[in-house]
């Protein structure tokens, strides 16, 4: 398929075929949840999940949810060539005899990067073990030798056990209670979380810890099998969940939402011109006069991913009734003159 054709099927698809760094939307279109179908003409089923290109293919990694569950004990895989006709592969995480990944576990916000020494894809995911709730508040790893998977399970555990963060300030790590002194010995909670890799190959994992009332940023080791112990505490006491990690033009943006369960809330934009802080609240990005700018028009964010240039934001509508129907809002991100995002400023 030729390179035009390819952009104007995507975003003929998405309703959002726009110029690069600054953009205006039809309103029609904002908050319009998108009924996207597999080549078996059923829904994609792919929640909290990423978006990667690997091997001339677009994947596309996410839960699967069921009806009132958290989520089924699984990921499934989708790949497509033009980000429009998506083939399903297949439920792609799997365990052994003997891992804790089991009936009952929750698998939550899966997410995929490749390690080019190892030549390993590693998926890395919320998890909670079967029966306990939310309690376990664990990040867990799977790898495969191939994007299609399978994706096999290899460990869990909490963040940064025993030690401190970077930003250490006694003051900073009392704010707004005792949560992280408290899970010091048995290592931080990592909930909602998501994973970015930087430009030079550096890996973060970004989460909400702490009973989700801080954002904890760790760095993960060469194999990205673990961590190096270097990491900081963002925002401290004001409860973000859905994290979203990326970087444009040398900046770093977080865009996440509040915590208010699968009721949609106002996003929130953090930047800086350092992955390691200092992080900048600058406040609901989406700055429109649609109506429900303020519930992020009905959407929690899943992730980021670059196409053509652009950063596109992908966001799941939840349907707290049938959690596996949920649909999916894309929105390429538009910059205003002071490089922020969602600003009506198109100039």
């Amino acid at each position: 398929m030729k390179r035009n054709e390819i952009i104007f099927r995507l975003f003929i698809a998405f309703f959002l075929f726009l110029p690069i760094r600054a953009f205006s939307i039809d309103p029609v279109y904002f908050g319009k949840p998108l009924l996207i179908k597999d080549d078996r003409n059923d829904y994609v089923n792919a929640h909290g999940g990423d978006i990667k290109y690997f091997n001339s293919f677009f994947y596309w990694y996410g839960e699967d949810k069921g009806v009132h569950a958290a989520s089924k004990n699984g990921v499934n895989i989708y790949k497509s060539r033009d980000l429009h006709t998506w083939h399903f592969i297949r439920q792609g995480l799997v365990s052994n005899n003997y891992s804790d990944l089991k009936k009952g576990s929750i698998v939550e916000r899966p997410k995929v990067i490749y390690n080019k020494l190892t030549k390993k894809y590693v998926m890395f995911f919320h998890f909670e073990k079967a029966g306990a709730g939310y309690s376990s508040a664990l990040i867990a790893f799977a790898t495969s030798s191939n994007p299609d998977g399978p994706f096999n399970y290899v460990r869990s555990f909490r963040l940064n056990r025993g030690e401190y963060p970077l930003n250490a300030e006694a003051s900073h790590l009392n704010n707004n209670g005792n949560n992280f002194f408290r899970d010091l010995s048995s290592g931080q909670m990592s909930r909602d979380m998501t994973v970015f890799e930087d430009d030079d190959g550096s890996a973060y994992i970004l989460s909400s810890s702490e009973g989700n009332k801080t954002l904890i940023l760790s760095e993960l080791n060469n194999s990205f099998t673990g961590l190096t112990k270097k990491f900081i505490r963002i925002a401290p006491g004001e409860y973000n969940e859905a994290p979203v990690l990326f970087k444009s033009k040398g900046e770093y943006f977080i865009i996440c939402s509040g915590s208010s369960g699968w009721r949609p809330n106002a996003a929130r934009l953090y930047k800086s011109i350092s992955v390691w802080g200092p992080w900048e609240y600058v406040g609901n990005p989406i700055r429109s006069s649609v109506t429900n700018m303020k519930n992020t028009f009905g959407g929690q964010g899943a992730f980021q991913f670059s196409y053509n240039n652009r950063n596109i934001f992908v966001l799941d509508i939840w349907n707290d009734k049938n959690l596996s129907t949920s649909n999916y809002l894309f929105l390429p991100i538009k910059w205003d003159k002071n490089g922020l995002p969602f600003s009506n400023n198109t100039e």
